[in-house]
Formats: structure tokens, C-alpha cells, sequence
């Protein structure tokens, strides 16, 4: 996955949260976004702290939650990334051995029978995945304690990052971004 589709899923996901907790920060998040990717090689707080500013002069009022959804989307997507790619490791593991029976299979087969070797090769009887892997109950637990504790770093109230973190999960499990 690229940078930028990395991105666009972290502002996706992160407008999601500002639509639903804080639509009056809408009009400012295109500049807290930017700002916020602005300086990839930054640490999470002074991206977090120089997005709120830019989208704080923009929209006219202190943009709070914008920022703030913008650090916990990076984080969650983060996390989903790295839970894929665990699970394509898995997945990949298992093809291999499988595929590798197979074929010893077919050589064992094609010993007895007298016919020539394997037919075929490893792009046999490969499926390619439809759609992402579902999270579990327990990735979607880690999802919202993580949401909550990096909202909580930006001082939100435990209301607040709770608040936020629930209406990420629901957004991730709607789809979104």
C-alpha cells in the first residue's frame, strides 16, 4: 500500500469521527489534514499540534477533535495495516505448505502411474481475496483501547476518548472510510 492511499484512509476515517462528533469542524479539516500530513518524519504530537493550529485559523474557532481524530485514525490504521499484513503471513504460510503437498502429491502419483511429472504450477487453485480480512472481537477490542489512549495523550476527557473511540469502531464496522 502506498503513502497516499494510507493517508486518504486515515483522513477518511477521520472525517467519519468529525462528521458525527464535531460537523462544525468540517469546514477547517482540508487544512488541519494537510497539516497534519505535512511533516510525516514529525512525531504524532507535533503533527497533532500543528494541524490544530492550521485548522484552527481556517475554520475560525479551535479546532479540538479534528486534529485529534486525524492521530487516532493514523494509529488505527496503522494497527489494521499491521494486523493484515500478520494474517496475509499466515494465510501465505499455509498456501505454501499446501501447495507444496500437492505437488509432492502429484510426484508420488506420477512415480506409480509411469505419466510425466506435475502438471501445473504454483498459480494452481489460487484465490484471490474478494475483500480484506473481517477483524476479530479481540482486534476490534485492541482498536477501541487504542483509540481511547491516543486520544487521551491529546487530553481529551475519558468521556470524550471513549466517545471517539466508539464512533470509530462503529465507523470501521460501517465500512468506512
Amino acid at each position: 500500500m502506498s503513502d497516499q492511499e494510507q493517508r486518504e484512509m486515515v483522513a477518511g476515517l477521520a472525517r467519519s469521527v468529525v462528521e458525527v462528533i464535531a460537523p462544525q469542524e468540517l469546514p477547517g479539516f482540508s487544512a488541519c489534514q494537510e497539516a497534519f500530513f505535512a511533516d510525516a518524519a514529525g512525531s504524532l504530537e507535533d503533527r497533532t499540534r500543528e494541524a490544530a493550529l492550521r485548522a484552527s485559523g481556517t475554520a475560525g474557532g479551535a479546532a479540538v477533535v479534528s486534529p485529534v481524530a486525524l492521530a487516532v485514525a493514523s494509529e488505527v490504521v496503522a494497527f489494521i495495516l499491521n494486523e493484515i499484513k500478520k494474517t496475509l503471513r499466515q494465510e501465505a504460510a499455509s498456501a505454501i505448505s499446501a501447495f507444496v503437498k500437492r505437488w509432492l502429491a502429484r510426484l508420488r502419483s506420477a512415480g506409480r502411474t509411469g505419466e510425466p511429472g506435475v502438471q501445473g504450477g504454483p498459480g494452481e487453485e489460487r484465490s484471490e481475496p474478494d475483500a480484506p480480512p473481517e477483524l476479530s472481537s479481540g482486534q476490534i477490542a485492541q482498536i477501541y483501547v487504542l483509540a481511547v489512549e491516543t486520544a487521551r495523550q491529546f487530553r481529551l476527557s475519558t468521556y470524550e476518548a471513549a466517545r471517539m473511540a466508539d464512533v470509530t469502531v462503529r465507523s470501521l464496522a460501517a465500512g468506512e472510510p
